[in-house]
């Protein structure tokens, strides 16, 4: 069955051109990439990227399905944003970046009270060594705590 973090996968490998930068830009595990790309292979029945040298391109087949996965994401945000609005709980995902010692130390309260006052609020917690300021400027972040 498709779900819609392996297409965020796939749309985050081909606009940065590699499984490590998307995995980076997704707060993932390079690994955990390449298996949701495996499995949406599998789900689609295609073959989504080819190899090439050192890395991966996308196939002629990944080329046609992009247009319409790209609209079933838009899809998906709209429906997302439309339910946020009916019941105004937030709802989302909350991409944050923290040093080490805040994530240990000083977040956990914060995520405890996040977690019951906003259950439908996806925390994705980046911490060091991680580049935050160019995470905020292409927006794969949301927000760092910097101290």
């Amino acid at each position: 069955m498709v779900n819609l973090k392996q297409i965020k996968s796939l749309l985050a490998v081909v606009e940065v051109g590699s499984v490590n930068r998307a995995a980076e830009s997704l707060c993932l595990a390079p690994s955990s990439v390449s298996a949701q790309l495996r499995e949406l292979s599998a789900s689609l029945g295609v073959i989504l990227f080819e190899t090439s040298g050192r890395g991966i391109v996308l196939s002629a087949a990944g080329q046609q399905l992009i247009p319409n996965l790209r609209r079933l994401i838009a899809l998906s945000e709209e429906v997302v944003a439309q339910a946020q609005s009916l019941n105004n709980d937030p709802a989302g995902e909350l991409r944050l970046y923290a040093p080490s010692s805040v994530c240990i130390y000083r977040l956990p309260p914060f995520i405890e009270a996040l977690q019951k006052s906003a259950p439908g609020v996806e925390l994705h917690l980046q911490h060091d060594p991680f580049d935050y300021r160019q995470a905020l400027a292409t927006r794969s972040i949301e927000a760092a705590i910097v101290v």
